[in-house]
Order: structure tokens, then C-alpha cells, then sequence
């Protein structure tokens, strides 16, 4: 049996200034000026001086019964939580509270030849911090449900784990834009995200000396209610690609004269991903390469880790038609652990 309890407090600053500016070419601009008058509409360029903070407490309780070969696990969760805005222009205040029950229950057959089939359905809730709400109020709380078909297999005498799963993950609640705001800088709740796929992994040791993690995703997101031409689309808010793969391998010596010593190498891929709300635009694919090296001695690990070790430029993803973020160049980090 499983129990405990979370608290965590989340909080943001918003502060901005919104104009309406003309509109502009990208590919043939003509910077047109822009009056004094836009400038002292208070209606056309408002200012926004929001704090938000959220507290979160949340007890839980799992628990694994076992009858011969059949294992069942059920599991629940309350949550509560409190929101406050203060708007700093305005002078004014709003609090909401929620709470919620989310839940977890699933049953695995512990087949023979390391072969176990399984089931699990869940429920999730998590509330919203920093969305500007059209009707001033401030947004509900998110909620989700996931079901999950798979199977996991440990051969016989190996170290080595494979898991294989079908899933499906329904979130709702999900803030979409104000469609009557110009500036677009409100949203509604009246959205739903859908989310079906396969996925695969493997961890563990081929050798006693070599071990991998390998992993694949394959998924199909959309957007199955939406007020605008988000509709039936691939979201972008977060970048969702179709296809994820990734395989890391490490081989480290643990006798000899340089037992200790061990190096890694890995390489990502992520497939092409929507880049705008209406899936007009498409974020290239891209694979990235890693690389480690490491030595233990005692209680000690000394290592360096790389990653995108030869410094691909490439777009990580993007939030809107004009709004894009690159991804990180080649990082190299040296770190010194001591474990007692």
C-alpha cells in the first residue's frame, strides 16, 4: 500500500501592453508609422498588470492485491486547490477553489515466460494558472481520462524489461481563443483534446557490461471540439510531434584495469510537427546526436554529458504562425557526485 500527500503553491506575473498597429508584409514590409492617437486610445492599447498564485494540496492512497496470477491495483486522489488574481491596475481581487476526486485502476495477468498482459483506466485534474479568461472569471480546472492496453515482457534470467502499449487520453476543458477579442489575448473554455497512440520501450542490460534505453512513439492528437478552424487540428500550444524515437546505449567496464570507466552514445528523433493553429505551417523534423562519458570510483561518479553534440540549428517547435523557438544548441555539462 501506497499514501502520502503533496502541497505545492504556483504563482505568475503578468504585465503587458497591447496596440493596434497596421499590418505588415513579411516579405515586402512597408513600415507604416503608427499615430499618436493609437497610442493614446486607452481602449486600443490597454495595460495588464495581473499576479496569480495557486495553492494545491492533495492526499493519495494506492493499493496492489494479488490473487495467483492476477494483480489489481486501485488507486485514488483529492485534490483542492485555491486561485487568487490581483489585478494591479484595476484594484481588484478574484479567488476560486476547486476540488476534485481522480482515480486509477488497472489489472495485470502475470503470464508465463516473463509475458504480462494489462488494463488501466485513469483520471486526472489540473487547474489553469495565468489564463485571461474572455468573462473575466478565472478558467476551471482541466480534466482527463487515459486508457491503456498493453503488455510487458522480462524473458526468463535477463535483466532486460520491453513494454508495448495502445492508449487514449481525452482532455477537456481545454482554454481556446477568444474568437470576439482582436487582440486574442482571451480564451473560452470550450475545447477537447484527443490523443490515440502506440507506444514502445526497452530498458536493461544486453550484456553485463553494455545497457540500453530505446524508446518509440507513435501518436494522432486533434482537436475534437474547438470555436474556431483548430478544429480537427493537431494542436500546437505544446508540440506534439506524430513520431518519437530515441535509443541511448552505455557500455561500461566493471573489471580489468580500467573497470569503472564507461562511455554512452545516443541519438533523438522527432518527425515533422504543426507549427500554426489552422496546421498551415510545418516544423521540419530533425535527429540529434548525445554523448557521455563517465568514471566511478567508490562513492564517486565523475562524468560529461553532452547532448546535440554537433550543434544542429533546428526549430524545437512553434506556439503560432509567428511564433517559433529554436532548439537547444550543443550543451556539454561536467558534474562530480558523491553518494553516501
Amino acid at each position: 500500500m501506497l499514501a502520502g500527500f503533496e502541497y505545492n503553491r504556483q504563482t505568475t506575473t503578468d504585465s503587458e501592453r497591447l496596440a493596434l498597429a497596421p499590418d505588415l508584409n513579411l516579405f515586402s514590409p512597408v513600415y507604416t508609422p503608427v499615430t499618436a492617437a493609437i497610442f493614446s486610445s486607452s481602449n486600443a492599447y490597454p495595460r495588464t498588470d495581473i499576479k496569480s498564485a495557486m495553492d494545491a494540496f492533495g492526499i493519495y492512497l494506492q493499493d496492489q492485491i494479488k490473487w495467483r496470477r492476477w494483480v489489481f491495483t486501485l488507486g485514488g486522489r483529492q485534490d483542492w486547490s485555491v486561485t487568487t488574481q490581483n489585478d494591479l491596475m484595476g484594484g481588484t481581487q478574484q479567488t476560486r477553489a476547486d476540488h476534485a476526486f481522480s482515480g486509477r485502476i488497472g489489472l495485470t495477468f502475470l503470464g508465463d515466460y516473463g509475458l504480462s498482459p494489462y488494463i488501466s483506466y485513469s483520471t486526472s485534474f489540473n487547474p489553469l494558472l495565468g489564463v485571461n479568461m474572455a468573462n473575466g472569471a478565472l478558467p476551471e480546472p482541466t480534466r482527463g481520462r487515459q486508457v491503456e492496453l498493453g503488455v510487458r515482457w522480462q524473458p526468463p534470467g535477463k535483466n532486460l524489461m520491453l513494454n508495448a502499449a495502445l492508449y487514449q487520453i481525452n482532455q477537456t476543458n481545454v482554454a481556446t481563443p477568444n474568437l470576439d477579442d482582436p487582440t486574442l489575448s482571451t480564451y473560452v473554455q470550450t475545447g477537447e483534446v484527443r490523443s490515440r497512440g502506440f507506444e514502445f520501450s526497452a530498458v536493461g542490460k544486453l550484456t553485463n557490461n553494455l545497457s540500453i534505453i530505446a524508446a518509440y512513439v507513435y501518436q494522432d492528437v486533434k482537436n475534437i471540439k474547438a470555436n474556431d478552424e483548430t478544429l480537427n487540428k493537431w494542436p500546437v500550444d505544446i508540440p506534439r510531434p506524430r513520431q518519437m524515437a530515441s535509443l541511448w546505449a552505455d557500455w561500461t567496464w566493471h573489471t580489468g584495469a580500467i573497470a569503472g570507466l564507461g562511455f554512452g552514445m545516443g541519438v533523438r528523433y522527432q518527425s515533422s510537427v504543426a507549427g500554426a493553429a489552422d496546421n498551415s505551417i510545418s516544423v521540419p523534423s530533425y535527429t540529434l546526436y548525445d554523448a557521455a562519458v563517465h568514471y566511478d570510483m567508490r562513492d564517486w561518479r565523475f562524468a560529461i554529458n553532452a547532448t546535440n553534440i554537433f550543434d544542429r540549428r533546428y526549430v524545437g517547435g512553434c506556439q503560432s504562425s509567428a511564433v517559433c523557438i529554436y532548439g537547444n544548441p550543443r550543451t556539454v555539462i561536467a558534474s562530480a557526485r558523491y553518494n553516501w
